[in-house]
C-alpha cells in the first residue's frame, strides 16, 4: 500500500457541495460565455456518471463540453484570467506537442502549462520534458505546499502569487492523467493530496471554472481509488 493514503478518503460532501454550488453559478459580464465554455471542458475531466448527473443537472447552461482548439484554449485562459501569464496562442495540435516536448520556455505560466498538458493528455501521453516539468511542478507541491503562477526555465518561483484554485484543480487533473499511463502511486498520492486541499477550500472556491475542475478532479481522484482498492480485493476506508 506504499503511496497511498492512510486517512479515509470520502469526498462525498465536497462533491455535493460543489455541484450544488456549479447549479447556483451566475457567471456574468464579458467573460462569462468563455468561462463557461472552459469549466464545461474541465467537466468532461470527470469520470461517468459523475460527469453525466452533473452535466444533466446543469442543462443547457452549459456549452458543448468537447475538445478546445489549442488556441481556443488560449482565448478560454486569458477570459477566464485576464491578468494570467499566458503566452501566445499555439495554433494547432502538432505545435501543441513541439511545444510541451522542447526545453522551457524563460517563464512558463503554471495555469497555461497545466492547461496544455491536460488538453494534450486527451490525445497522448506527454512528451519526456513536459512530463519531468509536471513532476518537478509535483514535488513542489510536496515540499512547500503551494503552487506558484509563475516559474522560470529552471523551476524558480517567478511569482509570488500561489492561491488560484484552478491551478491546484489543473495540477490534479494532470497528475491523474499521468497515473493513468504510468500507474505510479506517488503521482497518485500527490493528486489526493491536492483534492484534499479542494475539499476544504470551501466557500474559496467561486467561479465556474475553478468549481467544475475542482469537482472533476475530486470524482477523478475517487474513481480511480475505488478501483485501486477493489484490484486489491477491499473497500474504501470510508466504506468499512
Amino acid at each position: 500500500m506504499e503511496g497511498l493514503p492512510v486517512f479515509p478518503y470520502d469526498v462525498s460532501p465536497a462533491l455535493a457541495a460543489l455541484g450544488e454550488r456549479a447549479e447556483g453559478l451566475k457567471e456574468e459580464g464579458p467573460s462569462a460565455e468563455a468561462k463557461l465554455r472552459l469549466a464545461s471542458w474541465l467537466l468532461g475531466e470527470a469520470p461517468e456518471p459523475d460527469r453525466r448527473n452533473l452535466g444533466r443537472r446543469l442543462g443547457e447552461r452549459l456549452p458543448g463540453a468537447e475538445d478546445p482548439t489549442p488556441p481556443e484554449l488560449a482565448t478560454l485562459l486569458r477570459a477566464a484570467r485576464p491578468d494570467a501569464a499566458l503566452g501566445a496562442a499555439t495554433p494547432d495540435a502538432a505545435a501543441l506537442a513541439a511545444r510541451l516536448a522542447a526545453p522551457p520556455e524563460e517563464s512558463w505560466g503554471t495555469l497555461e502549462f497545466l492547461a496544455l498538458c491536460c488538453l494534450h493528455q486527451r490525445r497522448a501521453p506527454l512528451p519526456r520534458e513536459a512530463e519531468r516539468r509536471l513532476r518537478r511542478l509535483m514535488g513542489k507541491f510536496e515540499v512547500f505546499g503551494r503552487v506558484f503562477d509563475r516559474y522560470d526555465a529552471d523551476l524558480r518561483k517567478g511569482s509570488d502569487a500561489y492561491a488560484d484554485l484552478l491551478v491546484y484543480a489543473l495540477l490534479s487533473l494532470a497528475l491523474l492523467g499521468l497515473y493513468d499511463r504510468t500507474r505510479n502511486l506517488n503521482v497518485f498520492n500527490t493528486a489526493l493530496k491536492l483534492n484534499d486541499l479542494l475539499a476544504g477550500a470551501g466557500e474559496l472556491l467561486v467561479e465556474a471554472p475553478e468549481v467544475l475542475a475542482a469537482f472533476a478532479a475530486l470524482a477523478g481522484g475517487r474513481s480511480r481509488l475505488e478501483e485501486w482498492y477493489a484490484s486489491q480485493g477491499f473497500r474504501l476506508p470510508a466504506d468499512r
